[in-house]
């Protein structure tokens, strides 16, 4: 008899990757909140991430919805370094 793996836990990462607000903010965060409602409700094991630019919204006032739900939120800066182009 084969013994039952459990398997491995999903991670999902829901990336907003332009400094976007209104209508793409919402769209990307409704896009991870059904992602986790939607896990829930099949009991699904899935971990949620959402990415966002660290300097362009007020993360605790925007993203709160996302916290209530238990998804991690992950800040990012992107740099250009224009000495790799010859600039």
């Amino acid at each position: 008899m084969k013994a039952n793996k459990s398997p491995r836990p999903l991670k999902v990462a829901v990336m907003l990757y332009q400094p976007f607000r209104g209508s793409a903010l919402n769209g990307a965060k409704n896009a991870a909140k059904v992602l986790v409602l939607g896990s829930r409700e099949e009991g699904t094991s899935l971990t949620v991430v959402f990415s966002c630019f660290s300097d362009f919204c007020d993360l605790e006032k925007e993203l709160s919805d996302l916290r209530e739900l238990n998804i991690e939120i992950k800040k990012m800066k992107w740099e250009i370094r224009l000495k790799n182009f010859g600039i």
